[in-house]
């Protein structure tokens, strides 16, 4: 009789154990969720970016569709970060030499949390070879 007593008492002090658990779990999935949701554009964004100087470097290497000079190659650079929505103080510079061509992209964007702004900083620099196909 005492030990189903004692089983009975121990259970009941167990209680709410599990709903703290879930708890701190969700908690934490919906923090991770709220920086996906603030840092994913940003970070697609970047990723665009990349991609579309990747096309613009290999092509002003091959010499295609007349990027030959750099002037040429800072407009088709400005167009692809307006479509991209980059921010206006974005730096870019386009380098050849030794046969090699490499453009450079820098910029920051603040990311605004509810208590603190994080600087997402970026920093592409594409190297492409002049006169490979």
């Amino acid at each position: 009789m005492s030990s189903r007593l004692f089983r009975r008492f121990r259970h009941v002090s167990e209680r709410g154990e599990g709903q703290t658990q879930l708890i701190v779990t969700l908690s934490i999935i919906a923090l991770i969720a709220f920086v996906g949701i603030k840092a994913g554009p940003v970070y697609w964004q970047e990723k665009n970016i990349k991609y579309d100087m990747e096309e613009l470097t290999r092509k002003a290497g091959i010499g295609s569709m007349g990027f030959q000079r750099d002037d040429q190659i800072q407009k088709e650079a400005k167009k692809i970060l307006n479509s991209n929505q980059a921010p206006d103080d974005t730096k870019f510079e386009c380098t050849k030499s030794g046969g090699t061509i490499t453009t450079k992209v820098s910029y920051m964007v603040p990311i605004e949390f509810y208590v603190y702004t994080w600087n997402y900083e970026v920093n592409l620099e594409i190297k492409d070879a002049i006169g490979k196909y």
